[in-house]
């Protein structure tokens, strides 16, 4: 079991955060402390780009190669409709609502995400 946790450390972190943001997700919308028009898209931002980040490299340790196309379109893919999920699943949650643009900015993050991790893949 150790073995394996090892083996696929990207996916139990792809996993233990994407669930992270679902429940987070969940909580009705809670008071920022720093307050400055477009905070709410700057975190949208971030919360994705670590998720898109973690995407590809669990993609990749658990299905292909280091330079596989094929890790970043799906990775892109289902990181993005990860964060349609999440903005439809907060139009049922008191205090949230379903936005398009929140939905812009976690795909914008995920690209990000994916291009720092290919990035930092091709250095090593």
């Amino acid at each position: 079991m150790l073995q394996y946790l090892r083996k696929h450390k990207f996916l139990l972190l792809f996993i233990l955060y994407s669930i992270m943001i679902w429940v987070l997700s969940s909580l009705t919308k809670p008071e920022l402390p720093i307050k400055f028009s477009g905070i709410d898209k700057v975190i949208h931002i971030l919360e994705f780009m670590v998720l898109g980040f973690l995407g590809i490299f669990a993609y990749r340790e658990t299905w292909t190669g280091k330079n596989s196309k094929l890790s970043i379109t799906v990775s892109f893919i289902v990181c993005s409709s990860y964060g349609a999920i999440d903005e439809l699943h907060q139009y049922f949650i008191l205090g949230r609502n379903a936005s398009f643009n929140d939905f812009l900015a976690d795909t914008l993050g995920v690209g990000l995400g994916i291009i720092i991790a290919i990035i930092i893949d091709r250095s090593r």
